[in-house]
């Protein structure tokens, strides 16, 4: 299948990028917005605040975080929350997750302690497995062949 891609990435580090990046550009249609490492769904909500006609799947690895986002957007049926992994192939993986330091603070990677100080973390690892997937697959599952807008935030892990 031959698709016609096209990508603007962007460095959100400020709030006030989303209003021009979210803008109703096709009033009345759907838009469908992944948010990889969605987090807490705080990106989920801004991006509502802009664009209502957002269908969004919000893709978080921490299994407490998605039930947290699962009870604050439990009215909205436009919201799927999906509790995996992004990686390059369907596998279970050990995940890492540095509660002690930054609640949401994940990554498959094997060390973080290379891109942060080592006391920081070494007391805090929790470790276990997670269900990992690659994308293509989750929005095949989810039967979304089009993404307008996507967000990745994985922890050096992209």
């Amino acid at each position: 299948m031959e698709r016609n891609v096209k990508m603007t990435k962007i460095e959100v580090s400020n709030r006030d990028y989303f209003e021009d990046f979210f803008k109703d550009t096709r009033i009345g249609q759907m838009q469908t917005y992944v948010d990889v490492g969605a987090f807490n769904g705080d990106t989920v909500d801004i991006a509502l605040k802009y664009n209502s006609n957002l269908y969004i799947i919000a893709i978080e690895p921490i299994k407490e975080l998605c039930e947290d986002m699962k009870k604050r957007f439990a009215g909205n049926s436009n919201i799927t929350i999906v509790n995996r992994a992004i990686c390059g192939s369907k596998v279970n993986r050990e995940f890492n997750e540095y509660s002690g330091w930054a609640k949401g603070l994940s990554t498959i990677q094997p060390d973080m302690t290379r891109l942060r100080p080592e006391p920081v973390f070494t007391q805090h690892i929790l470790k276990y497995m997670v269900e990992c997937n690659t994308l293509d697959n989750i929005l095949s599952e989810l039967n979304i062949d089009t993404v307008d807008y996507i967000k990745i935030d994985t922890e050096v892990s992209e």
